[in-house]
């Protein structure tokens, strides 16, 4: 086979292994949009977008209930998926849009895949590097199949595309490319300020470089004021397509306003200046001169940017986002390091990769005819895999672009292999073939697993019971757009929020978009001693429902900034149900499932019917139900008041009902008791926000309460009217 034919077949083959996840998702499998948050609400804001083309909704209501919440992702972002499904013929309640949209992530994929191929190309010319290049794509296919699966719609994905870009448009001088580049993230991804910055450092340092030595030339404007060009254009993009726009001239670095254009004007100057200095300097083949200019002009470019950053208010929004300890932590802002033995060796491959490139960066400054390219592809590389270990969302999106340093090491260790000639030049060749093909084959099964599994269940089949129950029991608010505030929230854990929110139609006042208030409510709903602070904190918030589950995971294994207040009882009890726990209202909710006295203003609507088996040390002076629900939801109602006259010279009145629980194909039938005192003058009143008759879909309660003191008994119905209403009813009793 000659080598047209063999570079014909390798592409043929990288097809066939790339097109395997698009093909797939058509066997049936679940959809990742509907089990991934971010995937969830991207879904979610291009069926509203669809509703109302070309607007994009900014302020959402249903969020963050009662104030709402400004999302910070890019309403251009949206709009580009939307007006795709719209040339696809496509409607917000289309089935095929899910599937459509789902299938665009591959599509994304494919061309990194392509552009990573390209660049293998162009910067390992020899015929090795070209194979292994591709294998070594190939090997980093666990963070490629995990960010560019089928269903998952993530903004990450344009950092890695703008990367990319940003590297070929370097790599061969294309002005064009270099404005694509830019203009991808600022449109397209919210964390485009920083991933932009990085890239205009690493350039800068590359041209720095190149003033240094042979290959100096003029500055271009156009390479350095682009980047502000685009900032600016996407500013206006989304101030245009955005339904309640930031004034003009706010300042956030993270959503679009006018500081990110005046940032990259600030970056684009000082890079400009700073080459136009270099340039008129004589550093020609003084190497001291150059690195004490070097350093000088980084110290200077800090302390202005930090004095920009300070006078701006951005300094402290970007250290907290960045370095503070948050609130709550969530999975893809962990450091992958933590997960190093328990996950796959590609984090060690990359950890392996540092020294590397740091040697081959300082190849490239000792070698005075090195290509700018050059300089910029290594400076980015070092500040990817840097960056990559910080969090997991940037390991997934730096991950398919450090398979090129990679490629470089192989191929560096065979070229080295051949010359030393351990083994024959040819057989150098046939082993790097072979096994470039052993690892396609393994990348295919990786890609392809990835594609199949990895599915979560949609919010889990307990989620999926919750909201099926909001959906049968038409619980909604009246207002019929996301841009007007409910006339009542929903309260419950945040991990579930968005799906509360966009599966069930309800407003919530906590979701996984976690970075404003969720914490401190959080912290006041949870550790809560009585029973009235309970109440008030649902009343500030304006919440009619309450959601319980796990409040010993909450209490217990919280990442959040309330831990420390107990994180005594998370020493040698995890997982167990410490008495002390009791002291937190929220807890006796759950252990009670809302049957108690105690909570006379919540009003049980729903068990579920999943179960979960209660541990306690056996020294225990509290004793749990040995079987409770995973999830509850309360809604807070006035009460009603079963008040009457004890019969002469009794001092307590017993009071029972019998529950028939459902959960599986069983039902349970088990009998509350609650005991009273009478007070002196012969009156008792019994608080209660259960009506009797009461049937729920997974549980049900018949006849009325049976009250009995002495000889005398009593069987009182309690109307649901009652309950809304705080009305009083009078005991009979009956002989």
């Amino acid at each position: 086979m000659n080598a047209s034919g063999k570079n014909a077949f390798l592409i043929a083959l990288l097809a066939a292994v790339l097109a395997v996840p698009i093909l797939l998702p058509f066997i049936g499998y679940r959809n990742l949009i509907t089990a991934d948050n971010d995937c969830l609400y991207h879904f979610h804001r291009i069926q509203l977008c669809l509703e109302d083309f070309p607007k994009v909704l900014s302020v959402d209501m249903f969020s963050h209930f009662p104030d709402g919440f400004r999302v910070h992702w890019p309403a251009t972002c949206t709009l580009a998926y939307t007006a795709i499904t719209k040339l696809a013929g496509l409607g917000a309640e289309s089935l095929a849009l899910e599937r459509f949209l789902s299938c665009l992530s591959i599509l994304d994929g494919m061309l990194v895949a392509f552009l990573v191929t390209i660049l293998a190309w162009k910067l390992f010319p020899s015929s090795p590097g070209r194979w292994l290049a591709a294998a070594a794509f190939l090997l980093c296919s666990l963070s490629f199949s995990l960010l560019f699966q089928y269903g998952r719609i993530d903004h990450h994905q344009f950092s890695t595309l703008a990367m990319l870009i940003s590297m070929m448009a370097i790599l061969i001088s294309c002005p064009i490319l270099w404005c694509a580049a830019f203009l991808l993230q600022f449109l397209m991804t919210p964390e485009a300020l920083f991933f932009s910055t990085i890239i205009m450092a690493c350039f800068a340092g590359s041209e720095l470089w190149r003033q240094g030595n042979g290959a100096r030339g003029k500055p271009s404007v156009f390479w350095h004021f682009v980047p502000a060009a685009a900032a600016l254009a996407a500013l206006a993009a989304n101030h245009t397509v955005e339904s309640d726009p930031l004034p003009w001239l706010s300042v956030s670095w993270q959503g679009a306003s006018i500081f990110q254009p005046l940032w990259m004007l600030f970056l684009g100057v000082i890079s400009y200046s700073l080459s136009w200095r270099f340039y008129l300097l004589p550093l020609e083949n003084n190497r001291k001169l150059w690195w004490r200019q070097l350093l000088i002009s980084a110290f200077v470019v800090i302390g202005l940017g930090i004095l920009i950053l300070i006078f701006s208010g951005q300094l402290q929004p970007i250290l907290g986002r960045f370095f503070e300890k948050r609130g709550i932590i969530v999975g893809e802002e962990t450091c992958p390091l933590k997960f190093v033995f328990e996950l796959t060796p590609w984090y060690l491959i990359n950890l392996l990769l540092v020294p590397w490139i740091i040697i081959r960066l300082c190849q490239s400054f000792r070698d005075e005819f090195s290509p700018p390219s050059r300089v910029f592809f290594w400076i980015l590389m070092l500040a990817g895999i840097l960056l990559s270990y910080y969090e997991i969302r940037f390991f997934l999106a730096c991950g398919p672009m450090l398979a090129l340093p990679l490629a470089d090491l192989v191929c560096s260790s065979a070229a080295f292999v051949g010359k030393t000639r351990v083994l024959p030049r040819e057989n150098v060749r046939k082993i790097t073939q072979a096994s470039f093909f052993v690892i396609v084959l393994v990348a295919g099964i990786i890609i392809s697993l990835a594609a199949r599994g990895n599915r979560m269940p949609v919010r889990e089949k307990r989620l999926e019971l919750m909201i099926k129950w909001f959906q049968d029991s038409n619980i909604r608010p009246k207002v019929k757009a996301h841009s007007q505030k409910p006339e009542y929230g929903v309260l419950g854990p945040w991990t579930i929020g968005h799906s509360l929110h966009i599966l069930a139609g309800q407003p919530v006042m906590t979701d996984p978009f976690n970075h404003i208030d969720v914490p401190r409510i959080m912290s006041e709903l949870y550790l809560c001693k009585s029973p009235d602070e309970l109440k008030k904190v649902l009343e500030k918030y304006q919440s009619r429902y309450l959601i319980v589950s796990y409040p010993h995971d909450s209490l217990l294994n919280a990442d959040a900034s309330w831990r420390s207040s107990v994180a005594e009882y998370n020493k040698k009890n995890n997982g167990l149900y410490p008495e002390d726990l009791n002291k937190f209202a929220y807890f006796r909710l759950y252990i009670t499932s809302g049957f108690g006295m105690e909570f006379p203003f919540l009003q049980l609507r729903y068990l579920a019917p999943v179960k979960i088996s209660t541990q306690q040390r056996q020294s225990s002076s509290v004793h749990y139900p040995e079987l409770l629900s995973l999830d509850m939801i309360y809604e807070l109602k006035p009460g009603a008041k079963l008040s009457g006259n004890a019969p002469p010279g009794a001092k307590t009145v017993r009071i029972s009902f019998v529950v028939a629980e459902k959960y599986g194909e069983k039902e349970a039938l088990y009998e509350i008791v609650h005991v009273i005192k009478v007070r002196p003058n012969g009156e008792f009143c019994y608080k209660t926000a259960l009506p009797i008759p009461v049937k729920e879909k997974y549980f049900r309660i018949e006849g009325g309460y049976r009250l009995s003191s002495g000889d005398k008994t009593a069987l009182v119905p309690l109307s649901q009217e009652a309950v809304d209403k705080g009305e009083t009813v009078p005991v009979s009793w009956q002989d």
